[in-house]
C-alpha cells in the first residue's frame, strides 16, 4: 500500500486560519491607510505654526477661489512661474517707455501736495514726458483688480503689509512691471534732460544704480556693502528683475503673516529687541533689490559688459569725488 501525504490546503482546519490571517492583514493595511490619511488631512496631527499657515493658505484660496489654484505664496520660484505665464516678458529690442510713474496721497493740485516744485521740473525738463501720477489708493485699487483674476497672491500681499512704506516699495514695483517706464521718488530732482541720458536711445531692459559703495567698516552701517537705490529706477514692462522681486516680497509678506509679526511691524519695530524680524529695508528696499539683481546678473550665460567710460560725451560737469587719503571713507 502507498502512502501519501496529506494536502494542506484541503484540510478545513488550516483553511479556516489562513482567512483569519487574510481578514487581519487586510485589517491592518486599512488601519495604515487611516492613520497615513489623517496624518495628512486632519489638524489635530498639526503644530500650531503648520495650522496657521494652512488657515492662511485656505484663507487666501478661499478669497480668491477662482485663481489661487496651483498657487503658493510661500515659493517664489512657483509665483515667478504664474506671473511669467500671465505676463510673459518680451525681450524683442525696443526701448523703455518714456512714462514717469510716481504717487503720493494726494494729487499734485492738493493744496496739501508737498512737491510742487519739484514736481514741475520734470515736466519742464522733459516737455514730452508722459506723466502717470495717482494717489497711493488709486493705485492699490488698480493693482487689486488687475491682479484678482491672474495672480491674486499679488492683490493679497498688498492688503497684507503693514506698513505705508512696504506698500509704496511693493506698488512701485509692480506698477513698473505692468507698465514699463520710469519710478522716481517725488523728492528726486531731475538735473539734465532724460533724453540726454545714456540709456535713452538703446536696447536697455533694466536701470539701477548705487546707494553705497564703501569698504568695511562703514561709517553708516547699510544692510550691504554694494547697496542699489530703489527711489530711481526704470525698466521694460514684465522684466524678471521685477518679476522676481515682486515673488520674494510675497514670499517675505506671508511668511511674516504666518510668523504673527505683522503687529510688531505695525507698532513699535525695533530690530534689535526683535531680531528674529526681517527688516523693512531688507522686506521690499534696497538690500532686496541689491541681492534680485545681482542674483540677475549672476545667472546670465556670457553676459556682455560694457564699459562706457571711452565713449561719454558731452558731459556738462566732469564727475569727482571726495579726495581722501588711502584707506579713508567718505563721510
Amino acid at each position: 500500500m502507498a502512502f501519501s501525504l496529506p494536502l494542506y490546503n484541503s484540510h478545513p482546519r488550516y483553511i479556516k486560519t489562513t482567512e483569519r490571517t487574510s481578514h487581519l492583514f487586510v485589517l491592518l493595511c486599512i488601519c495604515v491607510f487611516l492613520i497615513s490619511y489623517l496624518s495628512i488631512y486632519h489638524e489635530w496631527t498639526l503644530t500650531e505654526n503648520e495650522k496657521d499657515t494652512k488657515r492662511l493658505i485656505e484663507g487666501f484660496a478661499k478669497e480668491f477661489p477662482n485663481a489661487a489654484a496651483g498657487a503658493n505664496p510661500f515659493d517664489p520660484v512657483k509665483t515667478e512661474e504664474r506671473l511669467n505665464h500671465f505676463y510673459p516678458y518680451s525681450d524683442k529690442k525696443s526701448k523703455i517707455p518714456f512714462e514717469l510713474i510716481q504717487m503720493w496721497r494726494e494729487m499734485p493740485d492738493h493744496p496739501d501736495f508737498p512737491y510742487k516744485d519739484l514736481y514741475q521740473i520734470w515736466t519742464e525738463m522733459n516737455p514730452t514726458l508722459v506723466r502717470k501720477f495717482d494717489t497711493n489708493a488709486n493705485i492699490t485699487n488698480l493693482i487689486k483688480k488687475e491682479f484678482a483674476k491672474t495672480v491674486p497672491e499679488v492683490a493679497a500681499t498688498l492688503d497684507m503689509l503693514p506698513s505705508m512704506i512696504l506698500k509704496a516699495d511693493f506698488s512701485r514695483y509692480v506698477m513698473l512691471f505692468l507698465f514699463g517706464g520710469v519710478y522716481a521718488d517725488l523728492d528726486v530732482k531731475d538735473i539734465n534732460p532724460m533724453l540726454d541720458w545714456f540709456d535713452t536711445n538703446r536696447d536697455v531692459g533694466f536701470v539701477c544704480s548705487l546707494e553705497m559703495d564703501s569698504n568695511e567698516p562703514w561709517p553708516y552701517p547699510m544692510p550691504r556693502r554694494n547697496q542699489l537705490q530703489t527711489w530711481f529706477f526704470k525698466s521694460k514692462a514684465r522684466h524678471p528683475i521685477l518679476r522676481k522681486l515682486i515673488a520674494t516680497v510675497i514670499k517675505n509678506t506671508f511668511e511674516a503673516t504666518d510668523k504673527k509679526l505683522i503687529p510688531d511691524y505695525s507698532n513699535d519695530y525695533d530690530p534689535a529687541s526683535r531680531p528674529h524680524m526681517l527688516s523693512i529695508m531688507d522686506w521690499t528696499g534696497p538690500p532686496l533689490m541689491t541681492d534680485i539683481v545681482f542674483a540677475h546678473m549672476n545667472s546670465l550665460n556670457n553676459p556682455t559688459v560694457i564699459d562706457i567710460d571711452p565713449i561719454r560725451w558731452n558731459l556738462q560737469e566732469k564727475l569727482n569725488g571726495p579726495e581722501l587719503e588711502p584707506g579713508r571713507n567718505a563721510p
